[in-house]
């Protein structure tokens, strides 16, 4: 018997999918069918670029908030777009974040080339990308297995001598039949267990001196798009755990506690799951956004006449809007607008969104003025 099978009993490699709650099947299920519909939806190029865009500074950077980045939102888009210039004090910060988008954008490219491949050799390359350029003491290396205890306050990693085989027997594990099902429907769902059993394990085990977090999520977002996963969605469940920080936190250690890995499972997809929601109703703004913006073309020729021009601003700021406009706000939803109205009489806006609901495109409620489709 090797050392950590006494001392880490909850590392058995063993997941009894009998005991999954029905909750957590459930759950799998509407991310399976969100996943799938979030990949195939229809937008335009330019929103597509956009979306996939903050999907990854929002990815990155709740990887590596999870292990303590205090960056924000804002500092990810700019380094995204190579124009993020930190004081001298924050440098290694941005250097964490250029990391992750460096091995998220390689994990991509093996798995658009065809290499699905998950090996020992592999997570230490994640691990080597993770902590590439930062200021870590000696006994941090990068992509090695670390040599001495494990790096955890809340739970023991693997002895030093068990590494390499403990993560030789995870890989072997996670390309067994179990999480490789015969019936087509079950390869989704069963991906998304893959992934969060793995994200779990290199957690327990805590391989490296530094960096397992990030690690260990690196991994996930390979077997999810291993596992057919659309890449609008692999980075979400990062995304989702992170706004669940607290839990996040204590979760491996309790399952540890307790031998039982499901409630990490739930946790996780659970998080992924409402992220899911989330990005789907963005997408579905888009494309509505999209189509009215096709149905104002042919309704509206803004070269034809002032009137024209007038009408297609105020239905495009209204579309905008969060919800119903008080009349006596319309003209302040925008600067374009307030510059149409402002030379004019209070009643030509008044007549407008008179003629606009005559035409159908929007309604009156007691709260103010609202484009068509835009209710709820």
């Amino acid at each position: 018997m090797r050392t950590y099978e006494q001392t880490h009993p909850w590392i058995s490699f063993r997941l009894d999918l009998r005991k999954v709650p029905a909750s957590v099947w459930l759950l799998l299920g509407r991310a399976t069918a969100l996943g799938e519909r979030l990949g195939a939806a229809p937008i335009p190029p330019g929103e597509a670029r956009e979306f996939e865009r903050r999907t990854l500074a929002d990815g990155v950077l709740a990887s590596a908030a999870l292990d303590g980045n205090t960056l924000g939102r804002d500092e990810a888009l700019h380094l995204l777009e190579g124009r993020f210039d930190p004081p001298q004090a924050q440098r290694y910060l941005k250097v964490e974040l250029e990391n992750l988008v460096k091995a998220t954008k390689w994990t991509e490219d093996r798995i658009r080339s065809g290499d699905r491949t998950l090996t020992p050799w592999t997570i230490q390359m994640f691990n080597a990308q993770v902590l590439k350029g930062l200021p870590w003491d000696e006994d941090v290396r990068p992509g090695e297995w670390r040599l001495s205890g494990a790096a955890s306050t809340q739970l023991p990693g693997v002895p030093p001598e068990d590494l390499e085989l403990v993560v030789e027997r995870l890989c072997d594990w996670l390309t067994a039949p179990l999480f490789d099902p015969e019936a087509e429907e079950e390869r989704h769902p069963m991906a998304l267990v893959r992934a969060a059993m793995a994200h779990l394990y290199l957690v327990w085990a805590a391989p490296f001196a530094e960096g397992n977090g990030r690690t260990a999520r690196l991994v996930e977002h390979q077997l999810l798009l291993a596992g057919g996963v659309p890449s609008r969605a692999a980075l979400l469940p990062v995304i989702g755990l992170d706004r669940i920080r607290p839990v996040y936190a204590r979760l491996a250690a309790q399952c540890a506690r307790t031998n039982d890995p499901l409630p990490f499972l739930g946790h996780w997809v659970r998080a992924y799951t409402d992220e899911l929601d989330r990005h789907w109703q963005r997408i579905v703004a888009v494309q509505r956004t999209a189509a009215w913006t096709a149905h104002l073309d042919a309704a509206f020729d803004p070269t034809a006449t002032r009137h024209d021009a007038r009408q297609r601003q105020l239905l495009m700021d209204l579309l905008a809007a969060p919800g119903p406009v008080p009349p006596g706000h319309v003209p302040t939803l925008s600067t374009a607008l307030a510059h149409l109205y402002a030379p004019l009489h209070p009643k030509t806006l008044q007549r407008d969104i008179e003629a606009l609901a005559r035409k159908g495109f929007v309604v009156r409620t007691a709260q103010g003025v609202q484009a068509v489709g835009m209710e709820g």
